[in-house]
């Protein structure tokens, strides 16, 4: 808790399950640092026997919550109708804002 201000997990249109990749931003670059060494290399229990996908950690092109939310303001998803399917935003909590605001809705 506390840790980061922005996740965004795309998911498939059709099965609305995770597409395989998250965007998320740490406050902290010790947060970061501790997500990265947890699960780098992690093998997902669900997946082990199956599939035996591996979790791959790296490091966006996109840096801080301000760059996060400039980029997706006018991406579709940020529009979606469905809010699932839009990026969550925590700096609400941190700013006194309303998730609504942060959004754009009305």
């Amino acid at each position: 808790a506390g840790t980061f201000d922005f996740l965004y997990i795309p998911l498939d249109k059709g099965t609305m399950s995770n597409v395989g990749y998250a965007f998320v931003n740490f406050m902290h670059k010790e947060s970061a640092s501790k997500c990265m060494e947890t699960f780098q290399n992690y093998r997902f229990r669900r997946h082990r026997k199956t599939s035996g996908k591996i979790a791959a950690i790296s490091v966006a092109h996109i840096q801080g919550l301000d760059a996060n939310l400039a980029h997706y303001e006018n991406a579709a998803v940020n529009t979606a109708k469905l809010k699932q399917r839009r990026p969550v935003v925590m700096a609400n909590i941190l700013n006194g804002l309303s998730m609504m605001d942060l959004a754009g809705d009305d």
